[in-house]
């Protein structure tokens, strides 16, 4: 599963400890920072970016709640009609305003990380495995519905060949 990760740069050595954890569980962050691409403004590869994620994580932290960058990207992932969750640094919480203001998020405390990580990494795991489910469900259906057109087909067939 690709998860676009939005985020301060200053938040370097957090995303470095979340990227080593959830790749252990088969997830690729998208991180702008880890895409060189010389052909393309930053914009245009953090939205291709974007379009391309399965998923959005939101670090608001202290240094991610002063950043442009995270605003803008919170409004594309929006846009695109991404799901994603915010992961919002203890104390940070009553700083933020917006559309995702009021939304569910898992709090971060910089002391002990790794609750928060895990945290993350179940959120992921649990919205994967439901995609998962969807997609085969999908199938399925796709399925039935082409066992009732060959049904349907081969009755015409029979009523056109009585006459």
């Amino acid at each position: 599963m690709k998860v676009f990760v939005s985020h301060s740069m200053k938040d370097h050595a957090l995303i470095e400890s979340m990227n080593y954890v959830l790749s252990q569980s088969g997830i690729k962050l998208l991180l702008a920072e880890h895409e060189i691409d010389i052909t393309h403004t930053i914009t245009d590869k953090i939205k291709s970016m974007i379009e391309d994620c399965s998923f959005g994580l939101i670090l608001l932290t202290k240094n991610g709640i002063k950043s442009g960058f995270v605003r803008e990207e919170i409004g594309y992932l929006e846009a695109k009609k991404k799901p994603n969750v915010m992961i919002v640094e203890k104390g940070v919480e009553k700083k933020y305003g917006g559309f995702k203001f009021g939304h569910d998020y898992i709090q971060l405390d910089v002391d002990k990380p790794e609750n928060a990580i895990k945290k993350i990494n179940d959120t992921l795991m649990k919205f994967w495995n439901e995609m998962k489910e969807k997609e085969e469900q999908r199938k399925e259906d796709n399925k039935a519905i082409l066992i009732g057109l060959g049904v349907l087909a081969s009755f015409i067939v029979i009523l056109l060949s009585d006459n």
